[in-house]
């Protein structure tokens, strides 16, 4: 079972193909929503999957107030 994963706080620059190498280094991302404006600016929120809890704990562990 995949386990989602809610991330807010985004820079307007981030996009699709960023997070996902950002997260990689903890597991597999198997979905992403990422939320853009029309002009293709990231509006700060994203929703993914990774494939389970140890993958999802351990990027929320290495990610959580990443600046």
């Amino acid at each position: 079972m995949s386990i989602r994963i809610c991330v807010e706080g985004l820079l307007p620059s981030m996009s699709e193909r960023s997070l996902r190498e950002l997260f990689s280094p903890y597991g597999t991302v198997t979905d992403l929503q990422f939320e853009v404006s029309a002009d293709g600016q990231c509006l700060g929120i994203a929703e993914l999957r990774m494939i389970d809890s140890d993958e999802a704990e351990a990027a929320i562990k290495g990610l959580h107030r990443l600046e």
